[in-house]
């Protein structure tokens, strides 16, 4: 009867145990903070785009003249604050994308 007892009891310590619904959650919020974090940042980095794309060409409907030939280092300063943004936003999705295959192999 001991044997059967050990058998059983070596069963149960080799069966993994069932995942933790703590973390699973954990990391499910987790991935949605990231994602809204993603939409954010690309939200802002469109917003600066058109307010670029304004200094550059203005807006004849609005009666909004191009700013550019007034104030290049305005400008100059602005399109290479938009290429970084943009960039931010690469390196942020791949390392969302990172982030998740790291969660999904555990």
């Amino acid at each position: 009867m001991k044997s059967g007892a050990s058998e059983a009891g070596e069963d149960s310590k080799d069966s993994k145990p069932k995942g933790n619904r703590g973390i699973s959650f954990l990391d499910f919020i987790m991935r949605i903070v990231a994602i809204v974090m993603m939409a954010f940042l690309t939200s802002g980095a469109s917003a600066a785009a058109a307010i670029v794309y304004l200094a550059h060409k203005g807006n004849a409907r609005a009666n909004w003249i191009a700013i550019c030939q007034q104030y290049n280092s305005f400008c100059d300063r602005a399109s290479g604050s938009l290429v970084g943004s943009f960039i931010g936003v690469l390196v942020f999705l791949l390392l969302i994308i990172l982030s998740a295959l790291a969660l999904s192999r555990n």
